[in-house]
């Protein structure tokens, strides 16, 4: 569903992305359809947007806009590099067609992108993959071409990632592990980071409001809370529910590990 509009995105399985206009209840004419659509995992639209799609694919991320052209994206002063070339490390690919125009941010693994989301105000796009320790965070204010377009890569020690979850204050970024046990929370201002090895893997994991997170871990039903104030040093496991007891600092706490 698009957050503020009557419209929804669906993936085909051919990699199609059509659009359902729930208002008038008839799908578009018109599909959202590149080479690039290989192993599309996710799909989300960009906050406080009418027209931007992001969908996570083999590679990296396209990032869709039904509305604009590329020409309107890019300033009207800028040269419309051509779609032709293979996406390489620093380098972007365009895309126009009658629907809008496409910008695909490549991973410089060129691994399929498994998980992404963006800031609450949607001029920030963080995205990884289960198979890369290198996690990319791209400013979608800035024009594709802007040598600081790529705002960050964050290296994690403990492997790929499996959920990347933005804070509702937009502080805070989440990153889950696939294998590891470590819940990674970095400052968005200062990308310090505090890593927390936990009893196990995450199954599920979510903010709250007041930068509170709520998590699962694999082989579990309880839910776990973590409360982020500051970073770095400024974070607290506080309970959980569901289970039979919540587990204080001294009581099966998971272990702390900082990273500064």
């Amino acid at each position: 569903w698009h957050p503020s509009r009557f419209l929804i995105a669906s993936v085909l399985s051919d990699g199609q992305i059509a659009l359902y206009n729930h208002e008038i209840e008839k799908w578009e004419d018109s599909v959202l359809f590149h080479q690039f659509h290989q192993e599309v995992s996710a799909i989300k639209w960009k906050p406080l947007s009418n027209s931007v799609l992001a969908v996570a694919c083999c590679g990296g991320v396209c990032l869709w806009d039904t509305e604009r052209s590329l020409q309107d994206l890019m300033g009207p002063s800028a040269v419309v590099p051509g779609d032709k070339d293979e996406p390489g490390v620093h380098d972007l690919s365009f895309f126009t067609n009658e629907k809008g125009c496409m910008i695909f941010v490549p991973h410089p693994d060129h691994v399929t992108i498994h998980t992404m989301d963006f800031s609450p105000t949607g001029h920030r796009l963080a995205f990884g993959s289960r198979d890369s320790c290198t996690i990319l965070v791209y400013d979608t204010a800035l024009p594709p071409t802007h040598r600081e377009a790529i705002v960050k890569r964050l290296v994690r020690a403990s492997g790929g990632a499996h959920i990347i979850s933005w804070s509702q204050s937009g502080r805070f970024l989440m990153v889950a592990g696939t294998v590891s046990r470590s819940l990674s929370i970095y400052n968005t201002e200062t990308w310090e980071s505090e890593v927390f090895i936990l009893r196990r893997p995450v199954r599920h994991a979510l903010w709250g409001s007041n930068d509170v997170v709520c998590y699962v871990l694999e082989g579990s039903s309880d839910v776990d809370f973590l409360k982020v104030e500051h970073l770095p040093r400024h974070c607290q496991i506080f309970g959980s529910v569901c289970g039979s007891h919540p587990f204080s600092t001294t009581q099966g706490a998971p272990k702390l590990q900082h990273i500064l």
